[in-house]
């Protein structure tokens, strides 16, 4: 049994199916990122299937089943009703903060406005830095790599 995750299979596919032989190695790094871009954009397309087909089984159960738990074969099943938000915007109209102070509270400003007013040495210890983001958008233009 191999060692290698799916995704690391089908690069090293990608690369020993190719005829790399011949390529430099900014060239077969090149080839290495196209094949990464190539099986990412395919892994987004399942996961948008897999998300829609899972919302359609969701609602499906709870169309037919209702809140409560219920047994399913080997499984429990909890069907629960969602959580219960307000409406920032129908919030502050029905209840101003200058007639109901006490249903507020104060919060921080976003990052880049507090960073503004006392400069980010001050905010250093205050900052949490959240995961790196990949977004990746089909070209128009083909490459040698596709």
């Amino acid at each position: 049994m191999s060692d290698l995750t799916a995704t690391e299979e089908t690069l090293v596919s990608a690369l020993t199916d190719a005829d790399t032989s011949e390529l430099t190695d900014e060239q077969r790094a090149e080839f290495l990122f196209a094949a990464q871009a190539r099986r990412l954009a395919t892994l987004k397309e399942q996961k948008k299937q897999i998300e829609e087909e899972i919302g359609e089984l969701e609602q499906a159960i709870i169309a037919q089943h209702g809140e409560g738990v219920h047994k399913a074969g080997g499984y429990q099943v909890t069907v629960s009703n969602g959580i219960r938000t307000l409406d920032t915007r129908k919030f502050t109209s029905a209840f101003p903060p200058d007639r109901y102070p006490g249903l507020y509270e104060t919060k921080p400003l976003a990052y880049g406005k507090a960073s503004k007013l006392v400069g980010e040495p001050a905010l250093a210890a205050c900052v949490r830095t959240g995961k790196p983001q990949i977004r990746l958008k089909k070209s128009d233009k083909e490459d040698m790599w596709s």
